[in-house]
């Protein structure tokens, strides 16, 4: 299920036209299209938005949204388990004006977890024409395997494929990144890694190339209530052919004490 929240920041209510176009249909044929007013500063949240919305029982896709001014967008997409609990992810929104084009190639460091996991590919097409992409795995070696793999997406619509370790020469229990070079129109894309025994899905954007320093602000090891066990994985690419050196620095949220390990990648 995905649930969506939607906020008005603005003092004056306004129209937010909202588009879904069901995996491998193009948005010109799929003619998915409602329009939601939210009020003056409204924060609303739509349980189940592609039931809610449009009376999908089951599907998958994008939704596209365009309001009267600007508003604030987020998602969480999740399953259930028989026990009434809940694995999911959370996801924002992508600026269309943000798509990748083939003059900027794109990583994924924490695109194959390893054992016991699936990885799928989404791609939307923000061009209107249609989008290419080739793939290539990096793995834990550093060594770029030599199988490439070509996808695709319809003309402003988004396309899937499921499963992409095997397409890429990678075994099942192999853990590694991947690199994505448009090859034509430009594309919103991500990773969903799944886990096998659970169902659990994470969700991965594009890497953000850390040329200056990054802080992820939340990370952890510890246990929870009902028997849970929370743990964070760190997944480091280098895409260019020199080695590099790179300083890991930790704090505490209720201690001032700082520690850091420096280390190599190839």
């Amino acid at each position: 299920l995905t649930d969506v929240i939607l906020h008005n920041p603005f003092d004056d209510p306004q129209d937010v036209e909202v588009f879904y176009v069901p995996t491998g249909e193009t948005r010109a044929r799929s003619g998915k299209r409602t329009i939601v007013t939210l009020g003056a500063n409204e924060i609303r949240e739509i349980p189940d938005a592609l039931r809610a919305l449009y009376g999908v029982e089951s599907g998958s896709g994008v939704l596209h949204f365009h309001p009267t001014q600007g508003i604030s967008v987020t998602a969480r997409t999740y399953s259930r388990n028989a026990n009434g609990g809940t694995f999911g992810y959370g996801m924002n929104p992508t600026d269309f004006y943000n798509a990748a084009g083939p003059r900027f190639p794109l990583t994924f460091a924490g695109a194959f977890p390893g054992a016991h996991f699936r990885t799928n590919l989404l791609l939307a097409d923000t061009s209107s024409r249609g989008t290419e992409v080739e793939l290539r795995a990096f793995d834990r070696s550093g060594a770029v395997r030599e199988t490439a793999f070509t996808s695709a997406a319809p003309a402003g619509g988004v396309g899937q494929h499921n499963g992409l370790a095997p397409s890429l020469g990678l075994l099942d229990d192999e853990s590694g990144g991947l690199t994505l070079q448009p090859k034509r129109g430009t594309v919103i894309t991500g990773l969903v890694a799944i886990d096998n025994r659970t169902n659990d899905p994470t969700y991965f954007p594009p890497d953000i190339p850390a040329n200056v320093p990054r802080m992820i602000p939340v990370v952890g090891h510890l246990d929870g209530a009902n028997g849970s066990r929370f743990r964070s994985d760190l997944y480091l690419l280098n895409p260019s052919s020199e080695a590099r050196t790179i300083t890991l620095e930790a704090k505490q949220w209720d201690s001032a004490t700082r520690k850091d390990v420096q280390f190599t990648l190839l």
